[in-house]
């Protein structure tokens, strides 16, 4: 996947930084919903812009139907 050369690449520890929520939940979400990383930097899985956003969707659906219950 290609990526614009003005995004941001977000790692599973950045994301969960900027939402503020543990690592394991962000590293979850992405397994969970077989969300794809745009690359990977060593071993880590790197995200773009249009995924972070999806991410981050998914994590507030998942939150939401918690509040539910």
């Amino acid at each position: 996947m290609d990526t614009a050369p003005d995004s941001t690449l977000w790692t599973v520890t950045t994301i969960a930084d900027r939402l503020g929520i543990p690592r394991h939940r962000v590293a979850y979400i992405i397994d969970a919903r077989n969300i794809r990383a745009a690359t990977l930097a060593g071993n880590a899985r790197v995200f773009d812009d249009h995924t972070m956003a999806r991410i981050e969707a998914e994590l507030r659906r998942l939150a939401s139907a918690e509040a539910r219950q």
